[in-house]
Order: C-alpha cells, then sequence, then structure tokens
C-alpha cells in the first residue's frame, strides 16, 4: 500500500499494476464433495523466558489443545527460540506461508489472528488474480450461451418473424392446471 499525501489529507493508494499476478491453480470449489482444510501446519516460535513471548506462552498453556482439536487436520509445532520475538507460521496446502510476528499482540488479538489463519484459503490476499476460473479440463466447445441448443434453421429466418416473436410455452399455466383438475374431478 502505498501512502500519498496531498494538499493536506492522507490517500491509501493500492499500486496493483506492480503486485505481481497469478492464475487459479485449482477451482474455488472447496466444500463441494467434502471440505479439505487449507491450514496444513501451524508453527508457534516463542521464547521460554523473554517477556516478549509472555502472550504466546498463555496462549500456548491454556488454548493450543482446543486448536488442535479444532483442527484435527493440521500439525501443530511448538519451537521454543532464546531471546527471540515470538513469531507464528501458517502453511496452507497451496504452498503459500504466512509469518505473523506477534510481539504487540495480546492474548485475546492472537486468539483473533491464529482463528483467521486456519479459517482462511492460503490464498495470497495481495496479489492480484489474473483469471476468476479454473478448470480441470479445458473446453474445446467455449463457453456456455443461451443460443448453443437452438436449431440452425432459426439462422435463416426472415427478422422480424411472427414465430419466432410468439412466447414459447412449454409447460401448462397455473389456470390451465387448476380447469383440468376441475374437469377431471367432476362426474359425469
Amino acid at each position: 500500500m502505498l501512502w500519498i499525501i496531498s494538499e493536506n489529507r492522507a490517500e491509501c493508494s493500492t499500486m496493483n499494476h506492480y503486485k505481481p499476478g497469478f492464475f487459479l491453480k485449482e477451482g474455488f470449489n472447496n466444500g463441494m464433495l467434502q471440505h479439505v482444510p487449507s491450514l496444513a501446519r501451524l508453527t508457534f516460535k516463542f521464547c521460554k523466558s523473554h517477556g516478549s513471548s509472555r502472550f504466546m506462552r498463555e496462549y500456548i498453556e491454556s488454548e493450543i489443545m482446543d486448536l488442535a482439536r479444532q483442527c484435527p487436520t493440521a500439525v501443530i509445532y511448538l519451537k521454543p527460540r532464546r531471546h527471540r520475538d515470538p513469531v507464528v507460521v501458517a502453511e496452507y496446502i497451496n504452498g503459500h506461508k504466512e509469518e505473523l510476528r506477534c510481539n504487540p499482540f495480546s492474548k485475546q488479538e492472537l486468539i483473533r489472528w491464529i482463528n483467521l489463519m486456519t479459517t482462511t484459503s492460503g490464498r495470497p490476499s495481495n496479489q492480484k488474480l489474473l483469471k476468476y476460473s479454473a478448470t480441470s479440463s479445458i473446453s474445446i466447445q467455449g463457453p456456455w450461451n443461451p443460443w448453443v441448443y437452438k436449431p440452425t434453421e432459426e439462422n435463416l429466418e426472415e427478422l422480424p418473424s411472427e414465430r419466432l416473436s410468439a412466447a414459447k410455452a412449454t409447460y401448462p399455466t397455473a389456470t390451465e392446471r387448476v380447469l383440468d383438475m376441475v374437469k377431471t374431478s367432476q362426474p359425469r
């Protein structure tokens, strides 16, 4: 993000043309047949004695078992490091990796950030999407449109045509169905 200061006001401008673009490798259909959680690995790096890791240690002591029950498919690592700031590293099944420095966070903020990491798809949000669809097998016919299965003789019709302009009723209307029910229920 780029902040532009002009005429006593600050404007936020995202520089989309400088962001690297990417194509979808898989479709947005996770959960159609069965849901596959995107989070593969969660690593907590903290110091056992340093003061900046206090809230991380509190989170580990009280909430880590609930997190393990909530995300049974994710592997959770605890990695103590001497005199370093606490860091949470989330690795997703699509290969994306996020690192979150947790020094200024309280325990409640840490719970919110870890919940966000466990529920996101792992797709980088700072990159622009170049194509919004992905398929496993590419269609050689092209995308479907309403005129795909129309009869070809309609192309030779002189326009405007009364036959093509008429409304096509392919099924009986509600009034016709009620009248048919009344006719069939009356004794003769």
